[in-house]
C-alpha cells in the first residue's frame, strides 16, 4: 500500500509541476500575439523556401531572397530567410523568448515598424560593408532584428518592477534569469563575430549584428525614457 501510496503522490506531483509549467508558458506568451505571427510567418517562410520546389535555379534563388552587394530583392527578402534548420531556431528561439518583453512595452504599429526597420537597416549596414571591402558573399537571416530584440528587452528588463530592480528578487521574479541569458547571447555573438580564435561560425554576418545590438538599445532607451 505504501508504494502505490508513493507512485500515486509521484504521479500527482508531476502533474502539477507539468500544469505549472503550461501555466507560466501561457502567461508568458498572452498578448503577444504579432510575435506569435512573426515566428509563425517565419516558419513557413522556411518550409516554403527549403521544401517546396519553386523552380529557381541558383542565381534566381540568390537575386530574390539572398542579400549581396548588388541592389536586387534580397536586400528586404533576405531577412526573412534561413540557411539551416539550426539557424533558424537560434532566431526563432530569441524572438519567442524576449519578444513578448519587447512587445508589451510597443503598441502593434510601432513593434512592426521596429521589426521590419531594424531588419532592413542591419541588412542595408551589411551590404555596406560588402562594397566597402570587395566581399563577393551574401547574408541571409532575422538576426539582426532579433538582436535588437534581445538588446531592448534588456534595457527593459533592468528597469525597475514595482520599485525593486531586478538584484532584489523574489522566487516569481525571472528577470535576473532572462538578464543572464541574454548577456551569454549577446556576448557571445560578439565573440564568434570578432574574435577569430573564439568563432563557431565563420559565416556570421558581425556587422548585421552589431548594429542590430545598438538599434534595439537605442530605441529601448528613447521608450524608457519617456
Amino acid at each position: 500500500m505504501q508504494h502505490y501510496s508513493q507512485l500515486g503522490m509521484r504521479k500527482t506531483s508531476t502533474k502539477q509541476s507539468l500544469r505549472q509549467v503550461q501555466d507560466q508558458i501561457n502567461t508568458w506568451f498572452a498578448d503577444t500575439k504579432i510575435t506569435r505571427t512573426v515566428f509563425a510567418f517565419l516558419f513557413i517562410w522556411y518550409v516554403i523556401i527549403w521544401y517546396v520546389p519553386l523552380g529557381f535555379d541558383e542565381s534566381t534563388t540568390t537575386y530574390w531572397f539572398i542579400a549581396t552587394a548588388n541592389p536586387s530583392p534580397g536586400w528586404i527578402l533576405a531577412m526573412l530567410s534561413h540557411v539551416s534548420i539550426t539557424h533558424f531556431l537560434a532566431n526563432a528561439g530569441q524572438l519567442l523568448l524576449f519578444g513578448s518583453i519587447v512587445e508589451r512595452r510597443l503598441n502593434t504599429q510601432q513593434y512592426l515598424t521596429f521589426l521590419f526597420t531594424v531588419g532592413l537597416i542591419t541588412t542595408l549596414f551589411q551590404v555596406i560593408e560588402y562594397n566597402i571591402k570587395g566581399i563577393t558573399g551574401g547574408m541571409v537571416g532575422a538576426s539582426g532584428a532579433t538582436f535588437s530584440i534581445v538588446t531592448f528587452a534588456v534595457i527593459a528588463l533592468l528597469e525597475p518592477l514595482n520599485g525593486s530592480p531586478p538584484t532584489v528578487t523574489s522566487p516569481t521574479d525571472h528577470r535576473p534569469g532572462l538578464i543572464l541569458a541574454a548577456l551569454i547571447i549577446l556576448i557571445g555573438q560578439l565573440l564568434n563575430d570578432f574574435t577569430p580564435y573564439l568563432s563557431f561560425s565563420q559565416r556570421a554576418s558581425g556587422i548585421a549584428h552589431l548594429s542590430g545590438m545598438i538599434l534595439g538599445a537605442t530605441v529601448a532607451l528613447l521608450y524608457t525614457s519617456r
